[in-house]
């Protein structure tokens, strides 16, 4: 074996990756078809195999996307992650990237880890997303797919495209991993599905998907926003054909789509998102994401796990405390919103309860907040906090309890969304343009970031996160409701979501699904 340039042979053909003397790394390898001509709006299908050995040294394209607007409400990711600009292609977007320990000796436990950005944008290619550091420091195998994104993910039109194509590449995704990576180094028995923001709604999505039954066994999800509630397929093709009539189509000339190209369809996508973003102040859900009831996905997901969809599954789901800071932060219309607006929109989002009451908890929880602060932390808890608790409940009521954790540490944009994800890679340096590191000491983060990539690492091995250098953690209950805070000093708390969760959730005899909220909040 060559080991400057190791080279593995897989279901499709061989792969020559790349060796710096701690890992190997296998770039752009496909794992489905070009989602193209027949196949663009279809569900995967297995990559065509090939003769010799193809490079795998450099990352595939993103796909089709949106540029980069940070003044877009949609496109806060993208101001979080410093507007990073990536090569674009339709014809070679659905590959994935492998970095391994080694492709020898004893099996090493995979995580699959989808990158979020809102099902609007984003690239396993970016720095940020790179797992090189966490394999090296762990000795687990890391892997990134991309998947189909917008209309060319989402987009649902009957007859021309179903739906959750984007859901579905992840599954294809996660097919390729049990077929190959063995080869890799990778043990099959021990995949961890994971993502971050709409990639661990994806994660949790898996959960209640028949189509990837036996895939994987233990889900790791950060800051998904499991609140958001999923379109139905009626919906869905409202928003099909409010996108056809901008792009000057109708549901009988649908099938000019495929003509279109991908920069034509992106366009009129963008159209759709301003058009949504106008009518839903602050609401983070972009007008096409997974679908309940298309392909892949019966239904709600929420519901799904109450009722103890893949009760087996290892499960470790967190948030940080102030998840929508920067998603409303950029938002002229979420800066200027009224005391009287946001107690509207406390009507929607917490129906169960007194709209003055709620406004009045979280203004007191941050003396001299504004109202849009006052909405973002209500937001925070609605939409992402509490419904990880929710999902961590149900996994306790079937006897199968999961972990919680809960970041609380402070960036410029305080505890935000995203301000994880390079704790978990370890790789803060390509996190620089980023507004949340602005004046931030990298060395002054790393010892929060090494204890949780230690005890994440700890869950993709065994299933529970408990590691040296972490206080212990117990297993999430609704006796005992443990939570590991990650701040400048890591400890495990009881239940710190208490009065939230009284104030915002349905009594326990309603279902979890009842407390899914609408994608309209204007």
């Amino acid at each position: 074996m060559n080991y400057r340039h190791p080279v593995v042979t897989t279901k499709q053909g061989a792969v020559q990756g790349s060796w710096d003397g701690r890992v190997a790394s296998f770039l752009g390898v496909p794992f489905a078809a070009a989602p193209i001509g027949k196949l663009r709006f279809a569900a995967p299908q297995p990559p065509a195999r090939w003769q010799g050995v193809r490079p795998a040294t450099a990352f595939g394209p993103a796909a089709p996307q949106p540029p980069a607007n940070p003044a877009e409400p949609a496109d806060a990711m993208q101001l979080l992650t410093g507007s990073p600009t990536l090569g674009q292609a339709e014809d070679n977007c659905l590959t994935l990237n492998v970095w391994t320990p080694g492709v020898t000796g004893k099996p090493r436990a995979v995580l699959v880890w989808i990158h979020g950005s809102g099902w609007l944008s984003g690239s396993s290619a970016w720095p940020g997303y790179h797992g090189h550091n966490l394999a090296a420091a762990e000795d687990i195998v890391v892997v990134t797919p991309n998947y189909r994104l917008g209309p060319l993910g989402f987009l649902r039109v009957p007859g021309i495209a179903e739906g959750n194509m984007g859901f579905l590449d992840a599954i294809s995704a996660l097919r390729w991993v049990q077929e190959n990576i063995a080869d890799f180094g990778g043990d099959p028995d021990r995949v961890t599905v994971a993502g971050q923001s709409g990639g661990a709604v994806t994660a949790v999505a898996l959960l209640s998907s028949p189509s990837a039954a036996g895939l994987f066994h233990r889900v790791f999800a950060q800051s998904g926003p499991v609140g958001i509630a999923m379109p139905t397929p009626h919906e869905a093709e409202q928003a099909g054909e409010e996108y056809l009539r901008l792009l000057g189509l109708s549901i009988a000339t649908a099938h000019r789509l495929r003509d279109l190209s991908a920069e034509e369809l992106i366009i009129g996508y963008q159209r759709l998102v301003a058009d949504g973003g106008r009518r839903r102040i602050g609401a983070p859900a972009p007008p096409m994401h997974p679908i309940a009831g298309a392909p892949g996905l019966p239904g709600p997901v929420l519901p799904a796990v109450a009722a103890g969809a893949a009760s087996g599954i290892d499960v470790l789901i967190g948030a940080t405390a102030e998840e929508m800071n920067p998603f409303l932060a950029i938002d002229p219309a979420s800066a200027a919103i009224t005391r009287d607006a946001v107690l509207q929109l406390a009507a929607r989002l917490a129906p169960g309860a007194a709209p003055q009451v709620v406004y009045d908890h979280y203004a007191a929880r941050r003396p001299g907040a504004s109202a849009s602060q006052v909405l973002a932390d209500i937001t925070t808890d609605r939409l992402v906090r509490l419904p990880a608790l929710q999902v961590a409940e149900a996994r306790a009521r079937h006897g199968h309890p999961g972990f919680v954790y809960q970041v609380d540490w402070r960036s410029a944009l305080g505890a935000c969304h995203t301000v994880d994800i390079p704790m978990l890679f370890d790789n803060f340096p390509a996190w620089s343009a980023s507004p949340m590191f602005r004046d931030v000491d990298p060395a002054g983060v790393e010892p929060i970031g090494r204890a949780f990539r230690r005890a994440v690492a700890a869950f993709v091995r065994t299933g529970n996160p408990n590691t040296p250098g972490v206080p212990a953690w117990e297993a999430y209950t609704e006796l005992r409701r443990c939570t590991m805070r990650f701040d400048t000093f890591v400890t495990a708390a009881n239940d710190p979501a208490h009065s939230e969760r009284r104030l915002l959730l349905p009594s326990p005899q309603h279902s979890p699904g009842d407390t899914e909220t609408s994608n309209d909040t204007s």
